[in-house]
């Protein structure tokens, strides 16, 4: 991060300091200091003032995610709520206009944010234990799952011929 840019950033919003001809700046402590020998004790109390501001905006524009967190837009968090009718979440909350007049309804959501992630691929999967076709599962590329898909549909087209 470029402090000179973070530095002007800073000024730019508090102006109030930038009028301050007896402040410098030191990069090596990267803080603000009076160039004077003898400051008042108003000026003191002001430098501290500007470098408690200043602490807080670094810090700020130094900030990062701790690892394991994803930092997300709060536009594109979505609500879902919970019909219990359908036992399923919807984000669209419009039937919940069916509750009778005069009456509230407590109501179970979630909040989440849905990252963009590569497809998934499914097929059904040859049950080799119990001869049958088995259940559906999910695969990370679209060739294993196709390799999958087509031993269970030979291994089901082997099984009905040798039912013929």
């Amino acid at each position: 991060m470029d402090i000179q840019k973070e530095k002007e950033a800073f000024l730019n919003v508090f102006q109030f300091f930038k009028s301050f001809k007896g402040i410098g700046f030191s990069e090596e402590t990267e803080q603000f200091f009076l160039r004077k020998n003898k400051p008042n004790d108003a000026e003191c109390l002001d430098v501290s003032n500007l470098n408690q501001m200043w602490r807080a905006w670094w810090a700020r524009a130094n900030a990062q995610v701790p690892e394991g967190f994803v930092l997300v837009p709060v536009k594109e968090i979505k609500t879902w709520y919970l019909d219990d009718s359908e036992n399923m979440y919807r984000e669209d909350p419009d039937w919940l206009c069916d509750i009778p007049i005069g009456e509230v309804v407590e109501v179970e959501h979630r909040v989440s944010y849905e990252l963009d992630q590569d497809p998934v691929f499914v097929a059904i999967q040859w049950d080799e234990e119990n001869g049958d076709v088995g259940y559906c599962e999910t695969f990370k590329s679209k060739e294993e799952a196709e390799k999958v898909a087509a031993h269970c549909k030979a291994m089901k087209e082997a099984q009905e011929q040798g039912h013929d």
